[in-house]
């Protein structure tokens, strides 16, 4: 942060708590549920079924507690929260402890619908960072899990899950696509995995670059990936649905437009005032978990 203080503090005092609305109502509508202390950044998927409404996240028992010194988060796991809206009670199950993952993907059509699989990027022991390694396939209704290790120098950041067959509608029934970076090497790539058998490894992998992969947020090292894609990964992509295609480039220029018009027209010296003014930054450049945020 620009003033030498991390604008954000731990206050478990204030508790925690969960806000279920009816999409039909408003903010008088909202229905309240208490849960233990804790710290959420992404959930995999929400969904209702019957008077439950059904909650993934990858939760932290803490953030930004400078008592503990936990600037990475506290202890992480994988959790599911069943909220019932007809008595008040909550049901906070946890799923996984180990290795649990974060930066989760789920098949897009399952979107706020009843899913089975989630797919999620895994870390490994890392006392100056957030060092992300594995592919992880989470089971729901199972509890079983698929890894892809892509090696001790990769980095597989979060997975995009893409169907495959559009009349498949199984939540596996299609690709992962990650950008792996490799230290050692110097060099990122295009990995493409089939996601029912994710332990695999990749069915193919193309150089996207070599160096690192541009950070989202610093234009002046955001470079233009450019893929040489050969045959066997265009057969892989000709088998993805178009409408799904179709539907993640109206959405990539929607979010950029959207982030124009509320950031306003000066938007990228505005992010260079934040990302590259002089000053104490959370995370290095150097961090492993910037390479997160590539386009």
């Amino acid at each position: 942060p620009l003033a030498g203080v991390m604008p954000y503090q731990w206050k478990p005092e204030f508790g925690s708590r969960i806000g279920v609305m009816p999409l039909a109502g408003g903010a008088d509508r909202i229905q309240w549920f208490d849960i233990d202390p804790c710290y959420v950044f992404h959930s995999v998927n929400a969904f209702r079924r019957g008077d439950e409404v059904i909650v993934d996240v990858c939760r932290m028992t803490s953030m930004f507690d400078t008592a503990v010194n936990d600037s990475l988060g506290g202890e992480p796991s994988l959790r599911r929260w069943t909220l019932t809206t007809a008595t008040g009670a909550v049901a906070d199950d946890v799923l996984e402890t180990v290795n649990p993952g974060d930066l989760p993907s789920r098949d897009p059509r399952r979107v706020g619908r009843e899913h089975r699989f989630g797919y999620l990027t895994g870390t490994r022991e890392n006392a100056h960072t957030v060092e992300l390694g594995a592919v992880i396939k989470h089971d729901f209704a199972s509890g079983a899990r698929d890894v892809w290790e892509p090696g001790p120098t990769r980095h597989a950041p979060e997975p995009l899950f893409v169907p495959g067959d559009a009349t498949d509608l199984s939540d596996d029934a299609g690709w992962l696509l990650s950008f792996v970076h490799d230290d050692a090497v110097g060099e990122s790539v295009l990995a493409v995995l089939d996601a029912t058998d994710l332990a695999a490894g990749p069915v193919a992998v193309h150089v996207a670059q070599h160096g690192e992969v541009g950070h989202r947020h610093d234009p002046h090292t955001r470079v233009a990936v450019g893929l040489a894609v050969g045959t066997e990964l265009l057969e892989v992509l000709g088998r993805l649905d178009p409408g799904l295609l179709l539907q993640l480039a109206v959405r990539r220029r929607f979010q950029a437009r959207l982030r124009a018009r509320v950031a306003g027209p000066d938007v990228e010296l505005r992010e260079r005032r934040i990302y590259r003014s002089d000053g104490e930054r959370h995370f290095h450049p150097d961090d492993p978990i910037w390479w997160v945020h590539s386009d």
